[in-house]
């Protein structure tokens, strides 16, 4: 059967008729559509599941953050008065300054009435961590003549103890020492 014998009955042949070609056209219409489409859910599944992989260590990381935060507060409720840095505080630091804060960490501070505090900055990404120690050191927290600690607790966890105006190196070494084992838990 040839193409001249496939008509409409009006003797035209059907590639020749305006509503053929406006099929066509729909068709391709759809088939490019549907094939944008799937090269576009490909791009974005791959996209999603790194955001969504970054989103999760960032939930993590935050969780336990929070996580430690409270027990902290638990732990000096009745002595000291415990603040935890927000989980935007980085974020908007780091977009005002990048250089100065390059790496996700969060700080909690314990006071105690002004005469001794503590300081738990908690890190990230642990392979950040050498970054964070060259510069954790009690001369850069607290220039002051008291007394200072400086340790690691964790793999991602610096923590400073400072008396402000006190000179007892074993009392600092002490409340170290007890610090150190909360954190550790």
């Amino acid at each position: 059967m040839s193409a001249k014998s496939i008509n409409n009955g009006e003797g035209k042949p059907i590639y020749k008729q305006w509503w053929f070609w406006v099929i066509i056209v729909v068709i391709l219409a759809i088939i490019g559509f549907a094939t944008q489409g799937a090269e576009s859910n490909n791009t974005d599944t791959g996209d999603k599941t790194d955001n969504s992989s970054n989103a999760t260590q960032t939930d993590t990381f935050n969780s336990d953050f929070d996580s430690l935060c409270n027990k902290l507060k638990d732990a000096y409720k009745t002595t000291g008065q415990v603040s935890c840095q927000d989980a935007n505080t980085w974020t908007q630091n780091h977009a005002a300054n990048a250089d100065a804060f390059p790496y996700e960490c969060r700080d909690i501070n314990i006071d105690f009435n002004g005469q001794i505090a503590y300081e738990i900055k908690v890190v990230k990404d642990v392979t950040n961590m050498d970054y964070f120690k060259k510069d954790y050191t009690c001369a850069n927290i607290y220039g002051g003549d008291g007394n200072c600690v400086v340790g690691e607790a964790k793999d991602n966890m610096l923590y400073s103890v400072i008396f402000t105006d006190k000179n007892d190196q074993k009392q600092a070494d002490d409340l170290a020492s007890g610090l150190k084992t909360i954190l550790e838990q």
